[in-house]
């Protein structure tokens, strides 16, 4: 995650970067990179221990998108907040098909997981 798209350009061009690219381009069978818009982004100040990562795919009925934007963050929010086990949930939609949702999300463990989607606001979330 960047600042801004000049922070990520010169990125791209660091030395250490470059170096990275040289070393590892010949490794990649397929590269996909999405442009991507935040919907809602919620983390913690730091990560430990061996979290739990999971990545989800969505699809959202394009009718009902920013009812579920509005579900989501609320779901989120609440989770960073009130769950001490969830260190972070990144939701971005692609920039050319907005209705097509990526998540991001870090536990602290399985336990930490499993906790989150028993919890009363994720269970709301999914009646909504």
């Amino acid at each position: 995650m960047y600042v801004d798209a000049q922070a990520y350009r010169a990125h791209v061009q660091t030395p250490h970067f470059q170096k990275f690219r040289a070393e590892t381009d010949a490794m990649m069978l397929r590269r996909e990179l999405h442009e991507v818009v935040p919907v809602r982004l919620g983390a913690k100040a730091s990560l430990s221990g061996q979290p739990l990562v999971r990545v989800a795919e969505l699809t959202i009925d394009p009718a009902q998108l920013q009812a579920y934007k509005d579900a989501v963050t609320e779901e989120i929010d609440t989770s960073i907040r009130i769950e001490p086990g969830v260190l972070a949930i990144y939701a971005v939609a692609l920039k050319e098909q907005p209705a097509q949702l990526r998540f991001f999300e870090i536990y602290a463990d399985d336990a930490a997981y499993r906790l989150h989607i028993d919890s009363p606001h994720f269970r709301k979330y999914v009646e909504v």
